[in-house]
C-alpha cells in the first residue's frame, strides 16, 4: 500500500519518438551478451499452459521499518503524485503551492490522451515513503523483494543488478544473472522522465515471478539501470507489482526510444499483467484488499474469506454479501460508478427527496442518493479525492476548515470532530453504503495545530479516486474473471 506517497513524482506517459532512448551507464549491461535470447512468438509451445492444481493464498503486508510518518506524510506531496499518476496537469493552485512549498519540487506533466484509456505506469515515488509492503519472489531459484501492490498500475519496476551499486546500496534487488529462467528482451528499454530532471529508465527481462502459491513463468520485470538519488531513501521497497488492467501496461517501454505499440497477442503473458497471467491457476479469478488504518493488512487470492467481512443483506446469494459494480472494459483502472454520497452518521432508511441528486439533510446527515459520480479503486494512492460538491458538502461540517492556498487543499483544527463519509453502489444507491469513519479523514497534522484532509478534489482528473484511506475502511473484491469490483463493510478495530 502507498500509505503515503509522498511523491514530487512521476511522468511516465506515452513515451514519444522523439524522445531519445534511456541513457544506459557504462558497466551497468555486464553480463548482457551470454542472456538467453527472447523468443516473440508466443502461443503454446513457448508458453505452455501450467497444470497445476487451483490454489488460494494470501499475502499479509509487512511494515516498512524506514517509514516515519512526521516526516514522509506531506499532503501537497500526495495530491501532486494522484495527478502525476493519472497524466493530468497540475492546476494553477497546485502549481503555486508547489513554488511556496519547499518540501515538494516542482514538475512538468505530460498530458495523457483522454480521461479513462491512458497508459497506468507502475512508477515509485520519490523516496520510496510507503508504510506497508509485501513480499514477491522473482527468478529460479526465487529473491525474495518487497514491493508496492497497486491496483492502479499494471507493470512490475524494480531495482536490480543492473542498477548501479551507488544507486542500489542496501535495496533488496532482483539478479537476473543468478536466474536460470531469466530472459533479456533485446533492444527493448524503458524510461521514466520528471521535470525536475530526475527519474530512471533501464532494460527489460522476462522471468518467473512469483507471488504466494501462484506463479507467472514468463512476467515481464522492468529493471532500472539508472535511478536518480532521489529514489533510493528508503533501501528497504524494491519496487511496484502492478495488479491493473493487461490493456493498461506501460508505454514506458521503446525499441531504441521508439515507442512499441501494444501487443494484440492477448495469449502471451508479456502481454498481460501479474494477476491476468495467474487467474486461471486460482480457484476463482479474484483477489481481495483487507487494507487496515495504522497497521498491517492482507491480500487474498483466488478466494472470499468470510471471516473478513461483514456481508451485505442487499446482494444476492451468489454474490456471498459482497455487493458488486460492473468495471468499465475500455478503462486501464478498476472504474466503476459511485451513486451517491453521504456526510455525517449512517441513517437507516433513505430520504426520497434525497434520490433525486439533491443533497438533503437527514436527521445528522446530509445525503444525495443518484449522484452518480465515476470512481477508481486505487491501492497505489492514498488520498480519497472526490467531486468537488462533495469536498465542499463534507467540509461545511467540519468547525475552522479552510482552503490553504500554500497546501492546495482543505485544512483543518487538528481538534476539530469529523463527521463520517458515505458512498453509495448500484441504482439509487440501492445496493450499498460504504462509510468511512471521520477519524480516517485526518491525513496528516502539519504544523501541530492545523491538519491536511484526506478527502480533496478530484475535479482536473476527471475522475474520483477511492484510495487507501478509503480502501482500508472496506473489504474490497477485484473480480477478474467477471470483470467487477465488490465492496463490503467490516470490524475495523483500529
Amino acid at each position: 500500500m502507498c500509505s503515503t506517497l509522498s511523491a514530487a513524482i512521476l511522468l511516465s506517459a506515452l513515451v514519444p519518438s522523439t524522445l531519445a532512448s534511456p541513457s544506459i551507464p557504462a558497466g551497468a549491461l555486464h553480463g548482457l551478451q551470454w542472456k538467453k535470447p527472447f523468443s516473440p512468438s508466443g502461443g503454446s509451445r513457448y508458453y505452455p499452459k501450467r497444470s497445476t492444481q487451483p490454489t488460494s493464498f494470501s499475502v499479509n503486508q509487512i511494515r516498512n521499518p524506514e517509514f516515519d510518518e512526521n516526516l514522509h506524510r506531506n499532503g501537497l506531496q500526495a495530491l501532486v503524485h494522484a495527478y502525476a499518476k493519472y497524466g493530468v496537469e497540475l492546476t494553477p493552485e497546485i502549481k503555486k503551492a508547489v513554488r511556496m512549498n519547499p518540501s515538494v519540487t516542482e514538475i512538468s506533466l505530460q498530458k495523457r490522451s483522454g480521461n479513462m484509456t491512458g497508459t497506468t505506469p507502475a512508477v515509485p515515488p520519490h523516496g520510496f515513503d510507503w508504510e506497508f509492503i509485501s513480499p514477491v519472489q522473482i527468478g529460479t531459484p526465487p529473491q525474495t523483494v518487497y514491493l508496492d501492490l497497486d491496483t492502479g498500475s499494471a507493470d512490475l519496476w524494480v531495482f536490480s543488478a543492473d542498477t548501479p551499486l551507488e544507486q542500489s546500496v542496501n535495496h533488496e534487488i532482483y539478479d537476473p544473472y543468478v536466474s536460470n529462467t531469466s530472459t533479456l528482451v533485446p533492444n527493448q528499454t524503458w524510461r521514466i522522465q520528471y521535470g525536475d530532471g530526475s527519474g530512471a529508465s533501464g532494460i527489460v527481462y522476462t522471468d518467473r515471478v512469483s507471488v504466494g502459491n501462484a506463479t507467472s513463468p514468463h512476467q515481464l520485470v522492468e529493471c532500472a539501470t539508472y535511478v536518480s538519488k532521489i529514489f533510493s531513501s528508503d533501501p528497504y521497497c524494491s519496487g511496484i507489482l502492478g495488479l491493473g488492467m493487461s490493456h493498461g501496461l506501460s508505454r514506458t517501454l521503446s525499441n531504441f526510444g521508439n515507442p512499441i505499440p501494444p501487443s494484440n497477442d492477448s495469449s502471451s503473458p508479456t502481454s498481460r499483467t501479474f494477476i491476468d497471467n495467474i487467474k486461471d491457476d486460482l480457484v476463482s479469478p479474484v483477489f481481495t484488499a483487507n487494507l487496515k488504518h495504522s497497521i498491517e493488512g492482507n491480500y487474498n487470492f483466488g478466494y472470499l474469506n468470510a471471516s473478513e467481512y461483514i456481508p451485505n443483506p442487499n446482494s444476492p446469494p451468489a454474490d456471498e454479501g459482497i455487493a458488486y459494480a460492473p468495471i468499465d472494459p475500455k478503462s486501464v483502472y478498476w472504474t466503476f460508478l459511485a451513486t451517491g454520497y453521504g456526510v455525517g452518521p449512517p441513517v437507516n432508511d433513505f430520504e426520497p427527496t434525497a434520490k433525486t441528486g439533491n443533497p438533503v439533510i437527514v436527521g445528522q446527515s446530509l445525503m444525495a442518493i443518484n449522484r452518480t459520480y465515476t470512481a477508481i479503486a486505487d491501492t497505489g494512492t492514498t488520498l480519497l479525492l472526490v467531486p468537488s460538491q462533495i469536498v465542499r458538502a463534507y467540509y461545511a461540517r467540519v468547525t475552522g476548515s479552510v482552503y490553504d492556498p500554500f497546501w492546495a487543499g482543505m485544512i483543518f483544527p487538528c481538534e476539530a470532530e469529523l463527521p463520517d463519509f458515505s458512498f453509495y453502489i448500484g441504482p439509487g444507491g440501492s445496493t450499498y453504503r460504504g462509510v468511512v469513519p471521520g477519524r480516517y479523514m485526518n491525513y496528516v497534522s502539519f504544523n501541530g495545530s492545523h491538519c491536511y484532509g484526506g478527502i480533496q478534489s478530484s475535479d482536473a482528473i476527471g475522475f474520483a479516486v477511492f484510495g487507501v484511506l478509503l480502501i482500508k475502511s472496506q473489504f474490497v473484491v477485484f473480480d477478474v474473471g467477471q470483470k467487477r469490483i465488490g465492496f463490503a463493510g467490516k470490524e475495523l478495530t483500529t
